[in-house]
């Protein structure tokens, strides 16, 4: 693996994505290196953003309705981007008390 963080995150992203163009992938290259040149990188976490971020409470209320009228939690995983376990805590937090 490269040490150039830059350039890998760009090759990761022409591999995936046909849409990005490599006039566009070096615009954001350049971008970058006039932001973040010459800074070192000490630490890279291993969950991003989008995975740690909590999810918004209508999503929660989505997930305990669509459970409720029957959906596969498959699907419902799915749909939401959360796992198994993450339904399952929505659920038990918005029972109802018998």
């Amino acid at each position: 693996m490269s040490k150039d963080i830059i350039r890998w995150v760009i090759d990761r992203m022409l591999a995936h994505d046909d849409s990005i163009t490599q006039e566009l992938a070096l615009t954001v290259e350049r971008e970058a290196r006039a932001e973040w040149g010459g800074q070192r990188i000490e630490y890279v976490p291993k969950t991003c953003e989008l995975v740690t971020a909590r999810k918004p409470v209508h999503i929660e209320r989505t997930v305990v309705e669509a459970v409720a009228q029957g959906v596969p939690t498959r699907e419902v995983m799915t749909e939401h981007g959360i796992s198994r376990a993450t339904v399952y805590r929505m659920l038990k937090k918005n029972r109802n008390p018998s």
